[in-house]
């Protein structure tokens, strides 16, 4: 019951365009019965993404509809991060978390623990369906509609001392489908062209982070690096053209915690 009432107290609207997949959890899982309730944000912040500087710069249609297949479904800036995990029992936990516009559903494992030190791995689905319009990567483009599909393997490897801190270090390896409508304002144009999106995005991301607890209380802050490669096929009213793109970005995040 524990288990249940804190994973629906995530589902809540969030405010947000853009999405990442930031673990803020110790390497060790949850003992069965526990439930933890993380509140945070996190920021998708790029560092080398040559499509997207060119859409920013230019407003070029060719730059935008490059900088979409990576960022369209996954523009840069400010995102909030609400989640739960509970214990299942036999080294195990489930989680639940709702990051700025996705959702992310995940189960994970423990697979050794010594001397404070643990190794578990994990899998985790990603979705996200938004109809309503909002602003993504650039100023000329707007996402119109957006369906998100994926999933994400993760390993991590923390330490734990007595309950009273927890470092780690992760490794995250994903996939996503984005099917999306765009429009895309030309410079000089008065009226945007509209564009139907399907693309396929790799992810690989390094994550350091650390948790102190005090008590039932606990505060974590994580830092990410993710390469993201992205390939997709845009078809306009008149055209249709197959788009690649890459981009490193870091992801730093914080979450405040609650352990029933």
């Amino acid at each position: 019951m524990r288990s249940t009432f804190a994973l629906l107290c995530c589902c809540v609207p969030l405010v947000g365009c853009a999405t990442a997949s930031p673990m803020l959890a110790p390497g060790r899982v949850l003992r069965d019965g526990k439930v933890v309730v993380d509140v945070g944000s996190a920021y998708s912040a790029p560092v080398w993404s040559p499509a997207l500087s060119d859409a920013q710069s230019s407003g070029d249609t060719d730059a935008v509809l490059r900088a979409a297949v990576t960022h369209g479904a996954t523009p840069p800036g400010v995102m909030s991060y609400v989640a739960g995990r509970g214990g299942f029992g036999h080294g195990a936990e489930g989680s639940l978390a709702l990051i700025g516009r996705s959702a992310r559903l995940g189960v994970r494992r423990e697979f050794y623990s010594s001397a404070g030190v643990t190794f578990t791995a994990g899998v985790a689905g990603r979705f996200a369906l938004n109809a309503g319009p909002y602003q993504s990567a650039a100023a000329s483009l707007t996402v119109d509609r957006s369906q998100l599909y994926g999933g994400e393997l993760t390993a991590v490897l923390g330490y734990s001392r007595r309950d009273i801190y927890d470092l780690w270090l992760g490794l995250r390896g994903g996939y996503l489908y984005n099917d999306a409508g765009l429009s895309v304002t030309s410079p000089g144009s008065t009226a945007p062209a509209t564009y139907s999106l399907g693309a396929h995005r790799l992810e690989v991301g390094l994550t350091a982070g650390m948790r102190i607890a005090f008590g039932r209380f606990g505060a974590a802050v994580e830092l990410e690096t993710v390469f993201a490669y992205g390939a997709g096929t845009l078809t306009g009213a008149t055209s249709t053209s197959t788009q690649q793109a890459a981009a490193l970005s870091l992801v730093p995040a914080g979450a405040l915690s609650y352990q029933f």
